[in-house]
Order: C-alpha cells, then structure tokens, then sequence
C-alpha cells in the first residue's frame, strides 16, 4: 500500500528530534510539525528512531478541594476474558462542601425567605439560605451554576444507538405481551 501522508525528510526529522529533547508530547509535536504528520506518525518516527518518550508519568495524584485521606489498592481482572489479574491504585479522598466563592450569602432563615429569593443552604448547625434574588429557578445564577451540569450532547451513532435499543426494548415487550 501506497504511502499518502508527508514524508519524513532530514530537516523533519531534526525537527522532531529537537521538539522530542525539549519534553513535547506527540500531540504536541505533531501540532507543531508541518501539515500531514499525525500523533500517529509521530509515534512511529520516535519508535523506528529509538527514541522513547523519556518523561516520566506522574505518580502524584491531584486532588482538588479535598484531602487525601488513605491509598487504596485494588486488584481486578485484566479484562472480562482473561484470568490474569492487574493491580489499581487510587485513593480515598474527603470531599470538601462545595460554596460559591463569587457571593457573600445574606444569611436569611428559611422563614425570612421570599418567593423570588436564592434557596441555596449554608451552614452545618443552623442551615441559613443565600438569600440573593434567585434568576433560574430557586437559585441565582451563580449557586444555579454550582449545583446543575449542562446537558452533553451525544454523537449521532450514540443517539442511533440509544433509538436501536429503545425500539428493541419495546419490541421484545410487545411480544412478551401478546404472548
């Protein structure tokens, strides 16, 4: 089979070499190179080269707005038709209560709480409420923000996929029924 993409010339290749010693990943040094050359690709130079990606993996776990509480260790299967086992590591981690940074609460109690006011609740005692004129619903736009995700939006093979299942599903209840 023919190849199509680009060639490797020598000026490419110590490009690629240059890119690879300054720490680039292969995304990163295929963005730079010219067009036609792939992540892919990339990877196969540095391969056929005997260049490895020499930046360690970082073992470090980042954990934002929470603390590590203890490591843990599992050990699962290697995949669901092997018998071979792998080891997972992770942690276990506390969660800090989310609060919007962006607003200072008003501190009302649920009984000085009008119709048209943010219901978001602070405190662990006495639970007060934002209190600030509530634009989407029961929240205000920030604490509304906070505490709802956006809708993701499925490919089209996913959404064929779902409506293929759907319908089977509905058949298969159609014919358990006129059974």
């Amino acid at each position: 089979m023919a190849h199509l993409g680009t060639k490797w010339t020598d000026d490419l290749v110590e490009k690629l070499k240059s890119l690879h010693a300054d720490g680039l990943s292969c995304s990163q040094i295929a963005a730079e190179m010219t067009i036609g050359i792939t992540r892919n690709a990339v990877i196969g130079k540095l391969h056929r080269l005997g260049l490895t990606n020499t930046r360690p993996r970082s073992q470090k776990t980042t954990v934002v707005n929470s603390t590590v509480i203890r490591k843990i260790t599992r050990i699962v299967r290697a995949n669901a038709n092997s018998d071979k086992m792998r080891l997972i590591e992770g942690v276990e981690t506390e969660t800090a209560p989310l609060r919007c940074v962006e607003i200072e609460p008003r501190h009302l109690s649920l009984i000085e709480l009008g119709s048209g006011d943010c219901r978001f609740p602070y405190g662990e005692g006495q639970v007060t409420f934002c209190g600030h004129p509530a634009h989407e619903g029961s929240y205000c736009g920030p604490h509304f923000d906070l505490t709802h995700t956006r809708p993701r939006v499925l490919s089209k093979a996913v959404q064929e996929q779902r409506r293929r299942n759907l319908r089977s599903q509905y058949k298969l209840t159609l014919m358990e029924a006129a059974e």
